[in-house]
């Protein structure tokens, strides 16, 4: 897979949400007393990042 560049905006809201992350529980991507505005970031960022993805995927698979 190639490697994905995101958008200035989108590594900022990543900026922004990750150090809420809590990379222990899969069920629940967030520590406990996340502010809705965090969670919020990370959906938006992942509308901007998942058309990337799908299109860097898209290119790895050309013969």
């Amino acid at each position: 897979m190639p490697r994905v560049r995101f958008p200035d905006k989108a590594e900022a809201l990543f900026n922004e949400f990750s150090p809420y992350i809590d990379y222990t529980d899969i069920e629940c991507p967030f520590k406990p007393g996340t502010p809705e505005s965090i969670k919020a970031k990370k959906d938006e960022w992942q509308r901007i990042v998942k058309p990337l993805y799908k299109e860097a995927k898209e290119l790895s698979s050309c013969p």
